[in-house]
């Protein structure tokens, strides 16, 4: 048996063993997490601050590992014939994969990330806890990194019940790096759509920039050298990559031809209102959230974002879950 088909029907038992709508990548680095913190378990915030802390030493990503990669290539029909490899110049040691596919370079991008939710979330509902400024107190703050401070800082506070997190806040945490958050996008899409410090890095806010450009392009009639680009340019103005971003992005889009197409094919019926029509404009995660303000501000606001944000994943995760246990069939 060739090692493709080796690690095929280890994929495929995996993906029988697990509940794939709402299994979380990170577990995947569980032992990881463990020695690094000398425990024998760890609860949902731990996970998710023990990740943000260390993922870039331990050179892991949950939307470009191994699982994360088979999950594309087993869901998304344009990726059936696609080759999973490593990252160019990524040591073998290393955990970061991509799929190959007609010479194009697709990668996993996490659509609505967690840690700038969950900072900003604390310092509105706990500011009490925290400086006047939002910063962790001095005599609090343990760890050489500022997210190394904010990692013990948080997990201490949250285990001493000194910071009180909502069920659906702690729900973000565990589903943030579920299946129903990640999506296969092309080459140097995320380097810049998250924006500074990451306060685009909001899904609904990424989709009115697609809707956008396919609501002014229409496909049928006009080659990629002749579409207007400005709502992609606004996705990636903060990007040094701008030209190379943009060129990726619509010859990716330009796979699906439509909104319509596009919506049904990456699995995001439940992120859009329904038409007459079809699908239309994409459900923003509170009122007036915009490239403006791209961060809930006040409580309700970030009420309105988990509810929103969790029902949505987790929908999501069932559609994906559904593809891939039909193909396996």
């Amino acid at each position: 048996m060739e090692a493709a088909d080796i690690m095929e029907k280890i994929i495929s038992e995996k993906f029988r063993e697990i509940d794939l709508a709402t299994y979380d990548l990170k577990d995947e680095f569980i032992e990881f997490f463990l020695k690094k913190e000398s425990k024998t378990e760890l609860n949902e915030l731990e996970k998710m601050m023990i990740y943000k802390a260390y993922a870039s030493n331990l050179v892991i990503d949950c939307d470009v590992s191994e699982l994360a990669m088979n999950i594309y290539k087993n869901a998304w029909d344009y990726l059936r014939d696609s080759k999973i490899q490593q990252q160019v110049g990524q040591n073998s040691k290393y955990y970061k994969y991509e799929i190959i596919l007609n010479n194009k370079i697709y990668r996993g991008d996490t659509m609505t990330s967690a840690w700038i939710s969950l900072k900003k979330y604390i310092q509105v509902s706990h500011s009490n806890i925290l400086n006047k400024d939002g910063s962790v107190p001095e005599k609090k703050r343990k760890g050489r990194s500022n997210i190394e401070q904010w990692k013990n800082f948080i997990i201490s506070e949250f285990n001493e019940g000194n910071l009180v997190l909502k069920d659906n806040v702690l729900n973000f945490l565990s589903i943030s790096n579920s299946c129903g958050n990640i999506i296969p996008v092309p080459k140097y899409f995320n380097v810049g759509r998250s924006g500074e410090n990451a306060e685009w890095d909001y899904w609904d806010l990424t989709m009115i920039c697609i809707y956008s450009w396919y609501l002014h392009n229409d496909l049928r009639i006009l080659f990629l050298n002749e579409t207007d680009d400005k709502y992609l340019n606004k996705l990636f103005v903060k990007s040094k990559l701008l030209y190379e971003s943009t060129r990726e992005c619509k010859e990716w889009l330009n796979i699906f031809k439509t909104w319509g197409n596009f919506i049904e094919q990456n699995f995001l019926q439940d992120f859009v209102y329904k038409t007459d029509y079809g699908f239309g404009r994409p459900i923003m995660f509170w009122q007036n959230h915009t490239f403006i303000t791209p961060i809930p501000t006040n409580e309700k606001e970030f009420e309105d974002f988990f509810n929103s944000v969790n029902e949505k994943i987790e929908k999501r995760g069932k559609r994906i879950k559904e593809k891939i246990c039909f193909e396996l069939k």
